[in-house]
């Protein structure tokens, strides 16, 4: 299962940065539904390709990170279906012409799984980075980690961030 991607329409007469957040909504929902799709093999190569760099170099390495997946995975069983988007918030960062230097989102993460012949969902949010040149998206778990601690790896999530606590 996955999300289906934001339709581009027509975007005749449209500011530029419109146009953009079109293209990066579509290329996170495509990435999202990409690691929706290795969580659910237990591609750990794959999940690690979508890790920050700073998560990879807290954890020494794509090798250990892969590792320390696999531990985490380790006698549990896997979810029936994990569906990650449609994107909650899009935005740009920008440098001090006003150009977009990355995007970033917030998107839902829901896990099912089954307990006991019960339906669980577990429910939590990613924040995802892409760069505008090589539009590599990495995302991190931002409802289990202080808040601190995640702008030290994606520090200009704080764009989205800030904006979801706003609309509370």
């Amino acid at each position: 299962d996955s999300i289906p991607l934001p339709v581009i329409k027509d975007t005749t007469g449209k500011e530029e940065e419109f146009k953009d957040s079109l293209v990066f909504a579509r290329i996170f929902q495509q990435a999202g539904n990409s690691f929706a799709r290795a969580e659910m093999k237990r591609d750990y190569k794959a999940l690690a390709s979508f890790a920050p760099a700073g998560v990879l170099k807290y954890y020494g390495g794509e090798n250990n990170n892969i590792k320390r997946l696999q531990a985490k995975d380790s006698g549990v069983a896997p979810y029936g279906k994990i569906l990650i988007g449609p994107l909650k918030l899009l935005a740009a960062a920008k440098d001090d012409q006003g150009y977009a230097s990355a995007w970033y989102c917030l998107t839902p993460v829901r896990s099912y799984a089954s307990n006991n012949g019960n339906e669980v969902v577990d429910m939590f949010w990613l924040g995802g980075e892409a760069d505008i040149k090589s539009k590599k998206v990495t995302f991190i778990n931002v409802s289990r980690i202080d808040r601190n601690k995640l702008l030290q790896v994606m520090p200009n999530l704080s764009i989205v961030l800030d904006r979801a606590e706003s609309e509370q």
